[in-house]
Order: C-alpha cells, then structure tokens, then sequence
C-alpha cells in the first residue's frame, strides 16, 4: 500500500509500479509541455508518461535521467 509520500504509477503493458525516468526525445516536447514526463518500466522496459509530481519522485530518489547526470553543479 502506498503512503501519501509515494505516488502510485501503474505499467500499461505489465502493470509494475517500478520505473525509472526515460531520455526525453524530441517529439516528447509537446507531453512535457503538459507536465508528462517520460518514464521507463523496469520489469517490460515499456516506455510511458507519468506526471510531474511522480517524476520528482524518481529524481528525489536518484533515478536521474542519463541526460541529466552530465549536468554539472
């Protein structure tokens, strides 16, 4: 069962609750303009959109994106 803190995301094609943040590709542009953020099942490797707030998630628990890994601080 979650806790409020952990936002819930179901994988349309296996229904894991495991993700981890997907490279955005350009044709990503227009989901993220709408606060969808492209993620990436760990068990099917399917790729789909989560919100933002679940993405802040992942990042929160250091599933970066491989673009932004090479940022530097």
């Amino acid at each position: 069962m979650a806790t409020h803190d952990e936002p819930v995301l179901h994988c349309p094609t296996c229904y894991s609750t495991k993700f981890n943040l997907s490279r955005p590709r350009p044709e990503d542009r227009l989901q993220m303009l709408a606060f969808r953020y492209p993620v990436r099942c760990k068990k099917c490797n399917a790729r789909t959109f989560a919100s933002r707030a679940y993405a802040k998630y992942l990042r929160k628990l250091g599933k970066t994106s491989p673009l932004e890994s090479t940022e530097v601080e």
